[in-house]
Order: structure tokens, then C-alpha cells, then sequence
């Protein structure tokens, strides 16, 4: 990119455009999600308290820049590994929930662990691509 400013032609090294949502973003995002979404599970069971996986992601993020990225594969990143780790919070309080009152009430034996996973997916899913248009 070529800034001409005082009259003079300066080269900044930066290309013109960025590349934003790529495909090797997205797996390393779910990678990273899923990652964190297991330790927070793991954390938020033994410990009562869940982790943020917001700034592993930025830190990770960093360094998948460093190899071949841009800061804003950087950005998409981070929001899609916090929108992935945080579902987990809503399945570490609730899951068990549910365990404990299906115990007491006989109507409540139809809980299935599989449409617990799809809802946090959905959820998570929704949650990615709603926020990704509306931060621009």
C-alpha cells in the first residue's frame, strides 16, 4: 500500500486488504473453543468457577499472526472461541440441574445428553454468527 502524504510516496509493507473469515481461522477458533470449553467444564464442575477463554484466545491468536495471519483472522478468532467457551457456563449450571430435579419428578426421565449438546452447539453457532455482521 502506497500512502502519499506531504507529497512524498511512502510504502508501508501493509497489504491493501486483510484477509478476515478464512477457512484455517475457523479451525483453529474450534480447535481453541472446544479446548477451552473442556477445561472449563472441567473447572466450572470440580471448582464452581468457570474460566474465560477470551484471553487464551487472544495470546494464541497472537501467534497463529505471527506465523500467517492477520489481526483481524486474530479478532474473528477470539470472538468465535468466546462465543464457543462461553456456552459451556450455561451447560455447567444447568446439566446438573436438570440431573437433580429428574430425580425428584418421574415426568422429568425423557433428558437427553445429546439434546443438551445440540442446543449449546445451536447456541453457540447463533451466537457466532450474530455478533461477527454486528461488530462492524
Amino acid at each position: 500500500m502506497i500512502w502519499k502524504g506531504l507529497g512524498v510516496p511512502v510504502t508501508t509493507g501493509v497489504p491493501a486488504r486483510y484477509p478476515e473469515w478464512t477457512v484455517r481461522i475457523t479451525i483453529f477458533a474450534i480447535v481453541l473453543g472446544t479446548l477451552a470449553t473442556v477445561a472449563s467444564v472441567y473447572s466450572g464442575l470440580k471448582i464452581a468457577m468457570v474460566v474465560p477463554a477470551s484471553a487464551a484466545a487472544v495470546t494464541l491468536g497472537m501467534a497463529f499472526k505471527a506465523w500467517r495471519g492477520s489481526i483481524l483472522e486474530v479478532n474473528i478468532g477470539q470472538i468465535v472461541t468466546s462465543t464457543i467457551g462461553s456456552s459451556a457456563a450455561g451447560i455447567i449450571f444447568t446439566v446438573p440441574a436438570l440431573f437433580i430435579l429428574a430425580k425428584g419428578d418421574e415426568t422429568l426421565t425423557q433428558f437427553s445428553l445429546w439434546g443438551a449438546f445440540a442446543a449449546a452447539m445451536a447456541g453457540a453457532l447463533i451466537g457466532a454468527t450474530v455478533i461477527v455482521p454486528l461488530r462492524r
